[in-house]
Order: C-alpha cells, then structure tokens, then sequence
C-alpha cells in the first residue's frame, strides 16, 4: 500500500499543533539537532512544519544551492563581517566581561 506523503505530513503537523512548549521544543531539537532558543510555540510550529516538509519533500536541488550561493557572492550585503577593534578577540563567550561592550561610532568621510 502506497501511503500519501500530504496525508502523513498532516498528520504530524497536527499533532505539533496539539504539542506542549516542553513537548514542541523536544521535537525541534530532534528534527533540527540543535536546541531552539527563546521563541513562541507558533514559531516553534512552524519550523517543524517547514522541517518536516524539507524532510519528506526534498530541500533545495544541488543546482539552486548552487545559485543562490552564487547571488550571495555577489551581494555585498550578503557578505558583511564586522570589523573589531584591533586587539579585540574575534569571539566573545556570552557572560564574559567584554561582551555586549562593544559600541558603534561613526566616521566621517
């Protein structure tokens, strides 16, 4: 018997529409690998929602991966760094001292 991947799919995102906080983030970091942060259930749902669809349907063909790395490389907001103080370390551990310090001027041109 053939099962219906529409029909399947519903029925999970049914079930994470019933899903508890506690519940919704477990479901996330198993999909995901990767522990959700602060957000709200409907957002938390609908990531799993997307996830899951990624997941039976397929995510992006190697060939639009490939274009639209290719428009990233070419844009140059795609493509910011901020730019530290010289002797500024390049990775700051949340709860150090120095975190969050940092402050934004403006220079002239």
């Amino acid at each position: 018997m053939k099962t219906d991947k529409k029909l399947l799919i519903r029925k999970q995102i049914d079930v994470a529409n019933s899903m508890s906080m506690p519940e919704l983030q477990a479901k996330f970091l198993e999909l995901h690998g990767f522990d959700c942060g602060q957000t709200s259930p409907r957002n938390l749902r609908k990531r799993i929602a997307y996830r899951l669809q990624e997941i039976y349907f397929g995510g992006l063909s190697a060939a639009d991966a490939e274009i639209l790395d290719t428009i990233a490389d070419n844009d140059p907001l795609a493509n910011l760094e901020q730019v530290l103080p010289e002797g500024w370390p390049k990775h700051r551990e949340r709860g150090s001292a120095a975190f969050g310090r940092a402050s934004c001027t403006r220079s002239s041109q």
